[in-house]
């Protein structure tokens, strides 16, 4: 056996034993995954139960365990018998949260299916690969009249206002995309250094304070350091005292934001990890029910199988996160990284074309924030920054001005002006998340 067809096995196994699983135990998924060929599948025994999957669906007959079974003893390809305790094996093990990534898992099979067969010098046929990105969904044909009068009795009624969305916590944002929706994939990007992840954790941290179950992947720093970064912004503590002694107001403040966290219980987790999957991310937001999930950032998104392009391979992930947005109806937060060309311009100021692998993020992107800062190339440290609202699928585009204060941590739509050892009017920081004027 050759180093892919060992990798192709070993891969193949928990991803056929799974989509079959799932399938055993509710049946009904099979419609979505139902262009997979017996032959996709590596393992003989698992070709067989599936060609008994396919055979019922067709038929229109109840797939169960027992049903799928029994109808392998009618299969004239069988090259093996099938013991039913391995049907019910496969059914006890699934886990309840594959069902959401059971497309995702097909296509595993089919690339790995296809992989096998180019190795192998066999013809590919086009249309085995464009199934893999069709999925059967329900056809739904109204008349524009009807639609119209609906919307706008809903709007009469006040209904439209239900679905605003929520709050980033910065009204020149508000203004522009209305608040953060479910099924939105947004995109944070810019060059290393102009405070992408300051301004996403600002953004997590007031979703958090509306009572949004909310979570960030870790993928860059340290658990520490996002800790360190967080209580600088909500209790204005200079992030330059965690390399000395705290002073007597520094320890209050950071007392007042232990009892504040505790006794408002915020609702955000932080997971630290080193790489992770969009099928890893789907499992625990499902599991842990989460409103909100920010991913620092896409390099570190692993996938699952390895193409011969890299903007393939982030095309999927894209594609994956944006898919996993719309079915669980929650808002995804990317961050990524501009492309180093937008250093060498005269004008630095990003573009949506400087994004690494621009085609598949700009398109997937429902809202696109590029972040900039001339004083990060000039070095006057005036602390003023342009996000830019790039891409906004319902709506205007926009630059917005703000005031970085990195020594906070913290983003703000006009000036304070900051006293290191100023007198803290609350726990939760001059800031928070109340409304200040629009420029």
């Amino acid at each position: 056996m050759n180093y892919l067809e060992e990798n192709i096995r070993s891969c193949s196994l928990k991803s056929e034993q799974s989509i079959i699983g799932i399938i055993l135990v509710k049946g009904y998924p099979v419609k979505k995954v139902s262009w997979l060929k017996p032959k996709d599948f590596y393992f003989l025994a698992h070709q067989t139960i599936w060609r008994a999957i396919l055979k019922l669906y067709e038929a229109g007959k109840p797939i169960t365990m027992v049903s799928v079974f029994l109808e392998t003893f009618n299969d004239k390809y069988k090259k093996e018998s099938i013991a039913f305790e391995y049907c019910d094996c496969l059914a006890q093990s699934v886990l309840p949260y594959y069902e959401h990534g059971i497309v995702d898992m097909a296509k595993e099979i089919r690339n790995r299916s296809v992989q096998k067969d180019i190795s192998e010098g066999k013809r590919i046929d086009k249309s085995l690969l464009e199934q893999m990105f069709i999925e059967e969904e329900s056809t739904e044909i109204e008349n524009i009249g009807s639609l119209v009068t609906n919307e706008i009795k809903g709007a009469s009624e006040g209904l439209h206002l239900k679905n605003l969305g929520y709050s980033t916590g910065f009204l020149k944002v508000d203004k522009f995309i209305g608040g953060i929706k479910g099924g939105e994939l947004i995109i944070i990007a810019g060059r290393p250094g102009m405070g992408k992840t300051t301004w996403a954790l600002n953004l997590a941290v007031n979703l958090a304070k509306q009572k949004v179950k909310t979570l960030y992947i870790n993928l860059e720093m340290t658990l520490s350091h996002i800790a360190r970064k967080i209580i600088a912004a909500e209790s204005d503590i200079d992030g330059n005292a965690f390399s000395r002694e705290f002073s007597e107001l520094e320890v209050k403040k950071s007392f007042n934001l232990v009892n504040e966290m505790t006794n408002n219980k915020l609702s955000l987790d932080i997971l630290d990890k080193g790489k992770i999957s969009v099928d890893e991310i789907r499992k625990i937001l499902v599991d842990n029910n989460y409103q909100a999930v920010f991913i620092d950032q896409l390099t570190k998104v692993k996938h699952e199988s390895k193409r011969q392009r890299y903007d393939l391979e982030v095309a999927e992930i894209t594609f994956g996160l944006k898919a996993m947005a719309k079915e669980l109806n929650l808002p995804v937060f990317l961050l990524h990284q501009i492309n180093r060309q937008a250093d060498y311009r005269e004008d630095k100021r990003p573009n949506l074309s400087d994004l690494r692998d621009a085609g598949c993020i700009e398109q997937d992107g429902d809202l696109i924030f590029l972040i900039y800062r001339n004083d990060y190339y000039t070095g006057e440290n005036n602390g003023e920054a342009m996000i830019n609202l790039a891409k906004n699928k319902m709506g205007s585009v926009s630059d917005m001005k703000f005031v970085f204060y990195p020594e906070y941590s913290k983003f703000a739509e006009k000036e304070v002006g900051y006293e290191p050892m100023a007198k803290v009017s609350s726990v939760q920081g001059k800031f928070g998340i109340e409304k200040s004027i629009i420029d």
